[in-house]
Formats: C-alpha cells, sequence, structure tokens
C-alpha cells in the first residue's frame, strides 16, 4: 500500500509511468520534508518513505519529486478504494486520515 501516492501521480501524468517519483514535503528535494511514498522504480534505489527528500535525491539523482496532493487522492469517493474492496483488500486508514467514504 505504500507506493500508492507514486501511483497516483504516475496516473495523472502519464508521462511518469515507468520512471521513479517520490512523493512528499512540497516536492523540492533540496528543502526539509519526509518522504511519503516512493515508487517501485525508486524503491530499486533504496528510496523508501521516511527517507529525507535531500538523501532519496542523493540515492536516485533521476527521480522525480512531486508535492503530494491531497485532493487527487480523497476527491472521488468512487475512485480507487472502492476497487480495492471489490478485489478483496483489507485497507485501514489511520487516526485522522479521510481518505475516502470507504474508510
Amino acid at each position: 500500500m505504500d507506493p500508492f501516492l507514486a501511483a497516483v501521480e504516475q496516473l495523472r501524468h502519464p508521462e511518469l509511468r515507468g520512471k521513479p517519483v517520490v512523493v512528499g514535503g512540497d516536492g523540492d528535494p533540496t528543502k526539509r520534508g519526509v518522504v511519503s511514498t516512493a515508487s517501485y522504480e525508486a524503491r530499486e534505489f533504496g528510496v523508501h518513505s521516511e527517507l529525507p527528500p535531500r538523501t532519496a535525491a542523493k540515492r536516485c539523482p533521476d527521480c522525480v519529486s512531486c508535492q503530494w496532493r491531497r485532493t487527487s487522492t480523497t476527491r472521488s469517493p468512487r475512485g480507487s478504494w472502492p476497487c480495492s474492496r471489490k478485489r478483496g483488500v483489507r485497507l485501514r486508514c489511520s487516526a485522522g486520515t479521510r481518505l475516502s467514504s470507504a474508510c
């Protein structure tokens, strides 16, 4: 479930498919912040969540850094969460997180 936000960015921007994508902070790897998620392509370089963006950029210089847009994952309750439920995937929302009505 961790690379979900990176997959959302790859869906929103088809030109990012197949490229290493890092989501977190304000999208600027030179500033302080935390990587929220990394695509499978970025994980091959050792990039993972809870990593400082500066470290992620050192491990994977070609990665694309994106700012997390809450509206892209919460706008439609009929988006990807109900599809996951139909496939038998159990989802648990952390306290304070309102991803959709599926939670």
